[in-house]
């Protein structure tokens, strides 16, 4: 184990910024606590202070950790930054106030780690010459083993075939170009604030991910090689780590056991299927129709049998409640609804779920060794379900505007087979062998010679 040292010895100070919804935090935050335990180093944790309380199990008064509020108007998802639905005065209001507060962030510390929401903290790091690092779920390092994941979602693989063209479609030089046209779509919505800031700072022109190279900042990849292998044509310092989970102490005392135990009694009446789709639920454009075909489906696939539907609380919300079917009615079917329950405390007891393909979502139900059903929605969504295809964890991805009772049926019986579960628990048992929070964390304290 690392080595603690005394505290009341002075530490350098490892500032860790998580802007974003709990998805885009609890990485994060999972590595600040490692770091913290060893008493190596101050920690400064800055996110939205909606998630100051999934620090459940830790002492309440912690010489070595700090909270830091990022305020972005009161919006979990607006402290991502201003997307492209964010616009003109609005837009500039959100970046002036984040740029203020990413600079906060980094004075005085020895190291700041980052999420990719986050990104544009590496123009504070190179204004007040702080080292930076980040954690990111997703691959931005572009590589010309495969296009970036931005081209997964079935729209955009048609625009392939022009930039192919253009490079005599030649494989290499047309995966390449479609990381640097990704990157220059991302900035669009940060260009003019930014670029107007680092003037006012005395800084040349550069975007969050050329600066980034620039500086040759680590970057640590949370996802299992199992999974994806690091492109041979990415550099040393760019490195696959494996999937970031809590410490066992943190999911025993997640303050949901009791909620989880009451499930888990449920698995009497039959299997537990979990369905709910995190931050991206508000991009489901019928959510009560989705819902309603997880019902039938479910129903007509395991309620001989018997079993027991979980349904996340944003979902029923969002959907106006669950329909019971006739279906539904006629099968040994219970449904209850879910508030938010950390994935790592919940899924381990959940046989089957059904969800959008986030990247730490795809990584904790591979870990618990749960059947999976992607049905992806934005981002990096369409990327990780392929993967689970592609590894034979999951059916092919379903399009949430076309799914069908008949067509989850179809992938809750591919799911269900003996193929699909022996790939899975094939694949439970190589990431049990990983621990990307260790790898994280020593990694981070090594930058500092720690």
């Amino acid at each position: 184990s690392v080595r603690s040292i005394p505290v009341a010895m002075a530490r350098p100070l490892i500032s860790f910024v998580a802007p974003g919804t709990v998805g885009d935090v609890l990485p994060l935050l999972s590595v600040a606590e490692a770091v913290a335990e060893t008493e190596l180093a101050r920690v400064a944790f800055a996110c939205h202070e909606r998630y100051q309380d999934l620090r459940r199990h830790s002492k309440p008064e912690d010489p070595l950790w700090t909270w830091r509020k990022l305020t972005a108007a009161g919006d979990p998802e607006k402290s991502r930054g201003a997307g492209p639905s964010v616009k003109g005065e609005e837009a500039d209001a959100l970046w002036e106030v984040q740029l203020a507060e990413y600079e906060r962030c980094v004075k005085g510390s020895a190291l700041v780690v980052f999420n990719f929401f986050a990104s544009p903290v590496v123009h504070a790091c190179e204004r007040w010459k702080v080292r930076c690092c980040a954690l990111w779920p997703v691959p931005f390092t572009p590589t010309s083993a495969f296009p970036s994941f931005f081209f997964s979602a079935p729209k955009l693989k048609a625009c392939i075939r022009p930039i192919a063209l253009k490079h005599e479609n030649n494989k290499a030089k047309t995966n390449l170009a479609t990381w640097a046209f990704w990157e220059s779509v991302f900035f669009q919505a940060a260009k003019i604030p930014i670029l107007k800031w680092r003037a006012l700072a005395g800084l040349q022109p550069a975007s969050h991910f050329a600066l980034v190279r620039k500086l040759r900042a680590p970057i640590l990849y949370c996802w299992s090689p199992s999974v994806l292998c690091a492109p041979s044509d990415w550099p040393s310092h760019h490195t696959v780590c494996g999937y970031i989970r809590g410490s066992e102490d943190a999911r025993e005392h997640s303050g949901c056991a009791g909620v989880v135990k009451s499930f888990s009694n449920l698995k009497q009446d039959g299997r537990l299927v979990y369905v709910g789709f995190g931050s991206a639920t508000s991009a489901l454009k019928e959510p009560a129709k989705l819902l309603a075909s997880v019902v039938e489906a479910v129903a007509d696939v395991l309620g001989e049998e018997g079993c027991v539907l979980l349904v996340a609380k944003t979902l029923t919300d969002l959907a106006g409640g669950v329909s019971c079917s006739k279906s539904l009615a006629r099968r040994k079917v219970l449904v209850e609804t879910v508030d938010y329950v950390p994935h790592a405390s919940l899924l381990p007891i959940v046989d089957i779920i059904i969800h959008h393909g986030g990247a730490g979502t795809f990584g904790e139900a591979a870990h618990s060794g749960c059947a999976q059903i992607v049905i992806p929605l934005e981002f990096d969504n369409f990327f990780w379900a392929e993967k689970a295809h592609a590894l034979g964890v999951a059916p092919k991805p379903l399009i949430a505007d076309a799914v069908t009772s008949a067509g989850l049926a179809a992938s809750l019986n591919f799911a269900t087979s003996p193929q699909a579960s022996s790939k899975v628990e094939t694949l439970q048992g190589l990431l049990s062998k990983e621990d990307g929070r260790d790898v994280c964390t020593r990694t981070i304290l090594g930058l500092l010679d720690l």
